[in-house]
């Protein structure tokens, strides 16, 4: 390999380099949803960060997020209004770290949810598309307890999307990319991606419940 393609290879890894989150995305496990059976959901951080310290912040752009006390954010009432999304993500906040929660609402089952599919891997396995049936929806991605911006998925055209791992994948053995849907039908299906090394294992891919 050329000087110079070393040079665009180590830039275009970090470019898709997520900020560094020890706790959430190195030391904790991938955090299940909190399904939210109504209008109103009791949230306790510690049931999805058992070792997390001390919470400093909650924050949820389109649900309500109530502390139980004024001194503590550790347990919460998460309250949905009109506007509030199928699938959304609480921001958890400790020191200067944070991750996310992904909550679901649950609703009757429908045949019109999204169904979410890979269908094949590029750039030795560092990147995968996505096949996503009963369109327009919208998606959460998430590498490990980070939520992936848009820069970390390039889109293709209606239903059909790349995800580009994150290069701090790398430096981890396994780790894994979980992708949720939903529409106004409801929240749709989802998949966790195994990554190995920062590369994509589709044969251990896996639906979510």
């Amino acid at each position: 390999m050329t000087a110079a393609a070393v040079i665009l290879f180590m830039a275009a890894s970090c470019s898709y380099r997520v900020e560094r989150n020890p706790f959430f995305d190195e030391k904790s496990a991938p955090a299940r949803p909190c399904v939210l059976l109504s209008d109103t959901t009791l949230l306790v951080v510690r049931d999805y960060f058992p070792g997390i310290g001390r919470v400093d912040g909650l924050t949820c752009n389109d649900y309500t997020v109530v502390p139980l006390s004024p001194d503590s954010m550790d347990t919460v009432l998460v309250v949905a209004g009109p506007a509030s999304r199928n699938i959304s993500t609480v921001r958890v906040t400790t020191g200067e770290e944070s991750g996310v929660i992904v909550l679901k609402r649950e609703y009757v089952k429908s045949q019109t949810v999204p169904e979410v599919t890979v269908v094949g891997t590029d750039m030795g396995g560092r990147e995968f598309t996505v096949k996503v049936d009963n369109t327009p929806a919208s998606y959460l991605v998430l590498w490990q307890n980070t939520l992936l911006g848009h820069k970390y998925l390039s889109y293709r055209k209606s239903g059909v999307f790349t995800v580009h791992v994150p290069s701090n994948a790398a430096e981890m053995g396994r780790s894994y990319i979980r992708i949720y849907s939903h529409n106004a039908a409801g929240a749709g299906s989802g998949i966790v991606v195994p990554v190995q090394d920062g590369r994509v294992v589709l044969s251990e891919e896996t639906e979510l419940s």
